[in-house]
């Protein structure tokens, strides 16, 4: 091979670790070159800057590289207000479905081709099961062949947009039990389940065009007892190469997630990965982890642990990829041939919204009935690196509602429940029945139905009030928590929290 050096950078897909690019990223860049470059809330605070990098990378490389983000709709977006808030898979669903997400996801991807974008990190193909902590309104549903249509119109809606996709998260992460960020899931099915009902949507992506595949760091014991799917030949050979059929570039997920940490450090982590069967290795935060893991595959293929001829192998492939990126471009429809545009993603994002309820003449609460309402707000906040910072996302409702009633009491807890700020000072009430009637609650859980401590309060909120709104912010499951009187409760459920969602519930409550 001429450059090896070049060759080994192509398997990588790095992120920016600061803000922008800095000089050593470059010029580490411009030694190794890189495959792909992932980009996060972080970078996208100013687009000049990036437009400003990503002219920067192509030089250094010679060429145009995977330029990534991960799109996928609701609470998987890494921009602020600079594009249209894509509704979460499952909002889209909830809001009618159908060609919908075609028109959805093609408008989404021409703002992110106009930004310099060329591959969107979805469609999501898992199949959603309730107890799922990481995944949820990120799937399309909890209906195979369901989720195989959705996929297969997201999937061409992107590229007629102008980006490529990458179906994730394979072999489909619907069933774990544990957030692949936080550890490493193990799923007990079989083979056969996974053809059967996982790989249907994987199917329906490649149907559509997608060239990527993104594995998830869970371990599935009856296929690979040994090897989570991320280090894995006989999963990518068996699955992926084998029953898919699939030639494109096989890529992990982020290797510096805990579920990976587990067993190696990031450029241990690489290199495993790539002689697991992958063809690019992720690593999304850590300038130090991305250069140990190029010297490190690089030693190995000195050395012979990892055959030169099996690295030229996946640079093909990764260079056939490359060469998509100008069709799809070329290929893809603009803003005037869309016949979508921002307010319509709006209108959908609010038609999302279900309401349970038939007593929303209940909305808006009438200061001078209650004296005190109640407004509890969950933390959410995510300590995982990848994750953006979500925690101020309700302060738009909260300002609201604080001009609206002169007697609001703002009482935030965590996920598992317990009380964040001084609840006491706040509630002078002592909760007797005479008391209770006097309260009216609007409180908004976050996949409260795998906390035992939110479904805690949840009930207990609801027996001290007169009445009581809930708000399902995340999934809708968490409807199912109250078997409750309808003259005191209110139930609505968002399918997220981005700001067009919220402003549309504003309107939906009445407030």
């Amino acid at each position: 091979m001429a450059d090896l050096k070049k060759a080994i950078g192509k398997l990588l897909m790095v992120g920016i670790p600061g803000e922008s690019a800095s000089q050593a990223f470059l010029e580490e860049i411009q030694e190794w070159s890189v495959g792909g470059v992932i980009f996060f809330a972080r970078h996208l605070k100013s687009l000049e800057t990036v437009k400003s990098d990503m002219k920067k990378i192509i030089e250094a490389c010679g060429y145009e590289p995977l330029f990534a983000v991960d799109h996928e709709g609701g609470p998987v977006l890494r921009f602020n207000d600079t594009v249209s808030e894509l509704p979460a898979p499952m909002a889209l669903v909830s809001a009618g479905g159908g060609d919908l997400i075609r028109r959805a996801s093609c408008f989404a991807a021409i703002e992110l081709a106009e930004l310099g974008f060329n591959t969107n990190l979805a469609p999501v193909c898992d199949i959603n099961e309730i107890n799922n902590p990481g995944i949820g309104i990120r799937s399309f549903g909890e209906n195979p062949q369901d989720v195989s249509k959705c996929v297969y119109l997201a999937a061409t809606g992107f590229h007629e947009g102008g980006v490529l996709t990458s179906a994730k998260h394979f072999p489909g992460k619907g069933a774990a039990l544990v957030d692949a960020h936080v550890a490493m899931p193990v799923v007990e099915v079989t083979r056969q389940r996974l053809v059967e009902r996982e790989l249907l949507p994987f199917k329906a992506a490649l149907k559509a065009g997608t060239k990527i595949i993104m594995s998830s760091h869970m371990l599935f014991p009856n296929l690979d007892k040994d090897n989570p799917v991320t280090f894995s030949r006989k999963i990518v050979d068996d699955l992926i190469r084998g029953e898919l059929d699939f030639d494109g570039i096989v890529i992990s997920d982020d290797l510096e997630m805990g579920g990976s940490r587990e067993l190696a450090e990031p450029s241990d982590a690489a290199l495993m990965c790539l002689k697991g069967g992958h063809d690019m290795a992720m690593i999304c935060h850590t300038f130090e982890a991305q250069c140990h893991a190029r010297r490190k595959i690089f030693e190995a293929v000195e050395n012979g642990t990892l055959p030169q001829a099996l690295v030229e192998e996946k640079v093909e492939r990764i260079d056939r990829v490359l060469e998509d990126i100008e069709m799809v471009r070329k290929n893809s429809s603009s803003r005037d041939t869309c016949n979508f545009d921002e307010e319509e993603m709006n209108n959908f994002a609010a038609r999302g919204i279900i309401c349970t309820s038939e007593n929303l003449s209940v909305l808006p609460f009438i200061q001078d009935e209650f004296s005190q309402i109640n407004l509890y707000v969950p933390d959410l906040s995510l300590s995982t690196p990848s994750a953006d910072d979500r925690s101020g996302v309700l302060s738009f409702i909260e300002d609201l509602l604080d001009l609206k009633y002169s007697n609001l009491n703002v009482l935030r807890f965590a996920l598992d429940g317990t009380k964040q700020n001084d609840w006491e000072s706040r509630l002078s009430l002592s909760g007797s029945e005479k008391d209770r009637n006097s309260i009216a609650s609007i409180i908004f859980t976050n996949n409260a139905h795998l906390h035992e401590g939110q479904i805690s309060l949840l009930s207990s909120v609801y027996e001290n009030s007169k009445i009581t709104l809930h708000v399902a912010l995340r999934n809708p499951y968490d409807l199912d928590l109250l078997q409750a009187d309808g003259n005191k409760l209110v139930s609505v459920a968002t399918y997220g929290f981005r700001q067009n969602t919220l402003k549309a519930l504003v309107d939906v409550l009445h407030f």
